[in-house]
């Protein structure tokens, strides 16, 4: 990507003012919204590899799918790259040089429709971008109407939102053609179907007005400059290279679980315990280097309790496990986790010792 023109942007800490009331959930609305708050120097093309924490998928983890923390490889370009050359690149990455199989892509684009209270228009750029690059228009997914959510990012904790589209990776043995968005979810909620690369194009502020005891009235205000964003989450192409159904089996995470000293019987029985307690520590560990445990004032009330609730869950998961000498075991975990971090984040191995304290402190 550097080759094509890419500059490489420092990531954003996990405590960022981008998401207020939240974790750095995604690698793609801070350049963009930090663009239109009048940062000018973000102007062309830019790539970051983004750690990511997303709350609601904390009670998600186990379910052979979903990571509650993970890393995204992103681009960004406002006033750079076209959509359709960005899009381009990284299709090209895929398949040419991770070689993922094009014959097991789907794809989907925003079908246009209402989006909380206000209409917008089917994405028809970005289903042609896929047919130009030999998706055929049968692999090709409109989310639309009451599933237009699937394929459009406006909630309450991004800034900013646009159209969405995804790439999918079938699992499938011997698959059939899927002839409906009804059947798509339906496979991807099974895990047969996974989302591996998302492109986002961030074209309007997105703001919130809360009513107590009611649902929250979005406004929506179209910017000027759009931007340009696609990524794809590295756990999840791991799996799909590494040829594994379960992301909790990927070669990192079952390092990790080797620090914990269990027999097979022991991790076949405590198989989901095993795999929070392995997505967790790394979410902890990078939260504690990233200032979580420095945060104070009404401001940062629910960041302190998303914390809370996440080191509740890793703590009750990890002492389920049949471990007798459980302080040795957690400090290989927090060791193992650093190591991997420090390769391309270098103040982790400066600060190994502090976050040791701190977990076993908390």
């Amino acid at each position: 990507m550097i080759r094509k023109g890419y500059s490489v942007r420092e990531r954003e800490k996990l405590i960022s003012p981008v998401f207020p009331t939240t974790f750095t959930m995604s690698g793609g609305p801070d350049l963009a919204y930090k663009f239109w708050r009048g940062d000018k120097g973000l102007l062309g093309n830019q790539i970051v590899n983004q750690p990511c924490i997303r709350h609601w998928d904390i009670d998600l983890t186990g379910d052979k799918k979903h990571l509650s923390f993970f890393n995204m490889f992103v681009a960004d370009s406002i006033d750079g790259y076209s959509r359709e050359k960005i899009v381009s690149h990284f299709y090209e990455f895929f398949t040419e040089y991770i070689h993922l199989n094009p014959s097991n892509f789907y794809a989907s684009y925003f079908g246009g429709g209402n989006i909380q209270g206000t209409y917008f228009p089917p994405d028809e750029e970005l289903r042609k971008i896929w047919q130009s690059l030999g998706i055929s228009p049968s692999k090709i997914i409109s989310f639309s109407d009451k599933y237009g959510m699937e394929a459009f990012v406006a909630n309450t904790v991004e800034p900013v939102g646009g159209p969405r589209g995804e790439l999918f990776y079938d699992l499938r043995k011997n698959p059939k053609l899927i002839k409906s968005p009804i059947e798509f979810l339906k496979f991807e909620e099974e895990g047969q179907i996974l989302e591996f690369g998302t492109h986002v194009l961030y074209n309007s502020e997105v703001r919130i007005e809360k009513k107590k005891q009611d649902e929250p009235i979005f406004h929506f205000q179209k910017m000027d400059k759009k931007a340009t964003a696609i990524g794809f989450g590295v756990q999840r192409i791991l799996a799909i290279i590494e040829g594994v159904n379960d992301i909790g089996d990927i070669s990192i995470l079952k390092n990790l679980k080797k620090c914990l000293r269990l027999n097979k019987e022991e991790l076949k029985k405590f198989r989901k315990e095993i795999d929070i307690v392995t997505d967790h520590i790394r979410g902890l560990i990078f939260l504690i280097n990233d200032g979580v445990l420095e945060l104070h004032g009404q401001k940062n009330r629910s960041r302190r309790y998303l914390f809370r609730k996440y080191f509740k869950h890793f703590k009750e998961n990890f002492d389920k496990l049949p471990i007798k000498n459980k302080y040795p075991v957690l400090e290989n975990l927090v060791n193992e986790s650093v190591e991997l971090f420090s390769i391309l984040f270098p103040e982790f191995s400066e600060k190994k010792k502090f976050i040791q304290e701190k977990i076993i402190q908390i």
